[in-house]
């Protein structure tokens, strides 16, 4: 039980941390865009 509770926290902290990621470049993309477009 303990292992499958510990292998579900990792996981989901894992895709979190990816999504951030990807926000974070997407956050990139859209202020480069902006500076291009002034």
């Amino acid at each position: 039980m303990d292992i499958n509770v510990e292998n579900m926290l990792k996981f989901h902290y894992e895709k979190n941390a990816l999504m951030t990621i990807g926000l974070l470049k997407v956050d990139d993309v859209s202020q480069y865009g902006r500076c291009r477009i002034k």
